[in-house]
């Protein structure tokens, strides 16, 4: 009866040499779920994490030099206004008690104003005559006159002229004030700024000095010297 257990058992063991547990080849054995387990978190432990993994893009992105370029080129193409050095180059400058600056390739003649809300004197003229003495056109006559002031207003500086036909003659301020309200004060014009450097700003003056301020069509149709 010994003889016939250890002939079983030396069955069981050759079986299990040759096949495995359970029976399965020893060659392709499909691993457990407990082996599997351990593999998969070891090789989840060394993929990088998002704060690794976020670092990294940052670092990429600050290290492009095209993505630097480009930051800058937008700046500078939204960028602040130029200086009145800049703007002014090569343009022959006028000096005055508000500097002038004549660009003779781009036409225009520009106004640098450093006097806010201080008032100054503004009379116009005329630099030559008509011939004339019937037509009432002459050299050097003046026209109109004022006192007047700039003031800015956003990205506009304001030309105006105060309300001198009517005022308080008075050291009452409510009274002053009252006169001042009821008679309003005329903006001559408006300028655009196209320049500004500390508290001086540049202006496009062209079309102001290039206006009719003398009422000069009017007094050719008064002496009937135009159609």
């Amino acid at each position: 009866m010994l003889k016939g257990w250890l002939n079983v058992l030396m069955i069981t063991v050759a079986l299990a040499g040759a096949h495995g547990v359970w029976g399965r080849p020893r060659t392709a054995q499909t691993p457990t779920m407990a082996e599997k387990t351990p593999e998969a978190r070891s090789e989840a432990t060394q993929a990088p994490t998002i704060g690794e993994k976020t670092a990294e893009a940052r670092s990429e992105t600050v290290q492009t030099p095209a993505s630097a370029g480009k930051t800058a080129g937008a700046r500078a193409e939204t960028g602040q206004t130029p200086t009145i050095g800049e703007k002014t180059a090569g343009a022959q400058m006028l000096a005055g008690y508000f500097n002038l600056y004549w660009d003779a390739k781009q036409g225009k003649l520009w106004l640098e104003i450093d006097k806010w809300g201080s008032e100054f004197l503004y009379q116009s003229g005329l630099s030559a005559g008509m011939g004339s003495n019937d037509i009432g056109l002459d050299r050097g006559q003046l026209g109109a006159r004022g006192i007047v002031r700039f003031e800015r207003s956003g990205p506009k500086v304001l030309l105006i002229q105060e309300n001198l036909a009517y005022r308080a003659v008075s050291n009452d301020p409510d009274e002053r004030r009252a006169v001042h309200e009821s008679f309003a004060e005329s903006a001559l014009w408006g300028f655009t700024v196209v320049a500004e450097e500390k508290d001086h700003a540049l202006v496009d003056a062209t079309d102001f000095f290039l206006r009719d301020a003398h009422g000069i069509p009017a007094a050719l149709r008064r002496t009937k010297q135009c159609a």
